[in-house]
């Protein structure tokens, strides 16, 4: 029997051995973590939040989940369509500190698009195939799912959403209002933006920015927003907006909105 299996009968304590399917639901009606159903020779984990609520028994299940790569035809773990697997993986991930930093701060809406995400990064860096389950997250949650979940890849939510937070919240008349405002601002414009980071050159900036410009321009786009947070990478934006290999193409001047160490700049061209 495969290890992760032999994981899983030491936490469900029934028989698998005759277990033909193993699926995951989230059902909030049920209120039974385990369900055999024996014509089927299907064992059934209801991962709700309502059932799950010993920490340990999430963690043990998610340590299973993860070993078992999911891809197994002989002993398949799932047989949900891919947008409910995601959802439903998705919610062994309550308890991580991203989830719970970010519950409450950013749209409602978009935490359970954010524990998705955060499952496809985690299954991308163990080396599984995902496209799958980006797509089916795109059909159920739109095209803001695919720019939340290549953010989170990306580890923009640690390294800009974070500290814009952050940052903003020093601010004597912060609201959780500002915030959102500033967040959807970078959501929306993910896909035609840059992002100023204190671990890339000027030089290579620069030429991002250049390349964006000229690529923006080929599909009919006219405009590109530059994000920086911090007081260094608002320096660098600054300086950016001045340079002539970058002024050379606008249109007009630049619109920026600046709350502290936080910036935002429009550029027209």
């Amino acid at each position: 029997m495969l290890q992760w299996l032999e994981n899983l009968k030491s936490l469900v304590h029934i028989d698998l051995s005759k277990v033909k399917q193993i699926k995951l639901i989230s059902d909030i009606k049920n209120n039974k973590f385990i369900n055999y159903e024996d014509n089927r020779k299907t064992v059934i984990l209801n991962v709700s939040p309502g059932v799950m609520t010993d920490p340990t028994q999430k963690q043990q299940l998610l340590e299973i989940v993860k070993s078992a790569g999911l891809e197994d035809p002989a002993q398949p773990l799932l047989e949900e369509k891919a947008s409910e697997e995601t959802t439903q993986l998705a919610e062994l991930y309550d308890d991580d500190p991203l989830i719970a930093y970010f519950q409450g701060k950013i749209p409602n809406d978009d935490m359970p698009i954010l524990r998705s995400a955060l499952f496809i990064k985690n299954a991308h860096a163990q080396g599984r195939p995902v496209d799958r389950y980006k797509i089916e997250l795109r059909e159920r949650y739109g095209k803001r799912a695919d720019i939340i979940s290549n953010l989170c890849t990306a580890g923009y939510f640690e390294s800009h959403i974070k500290p814009m937070y952050e940052e903003l919240e020093r601010r004597p008349n912060f609201s959780r209002e500002m915030f959102m405002e500033n967040y959807d601002i970078m959501i929306k414009g993910t896909p035609f933006a840059v992002f100023v980071r204190r671990s890339q050159s000027y030089s290579d900036l620069s030429g991002e920015v250049e390349g964006k410009i000229i690529t923006n321009q080929r599909y009919g786009r006219k405009t590109l927003n530059i994000h920086a947070i911090g007081a260094e990478n608002v320096s660098v934006l600054n300086s950016l907006l001045q340079d002539e290999t970058i002024t050379q193409y606008f249109s007009a001047e630049p619109s920026t909105k600046r709350e502290g160490n936080i910036m935002v700049a429009q550029i027209f061209f």
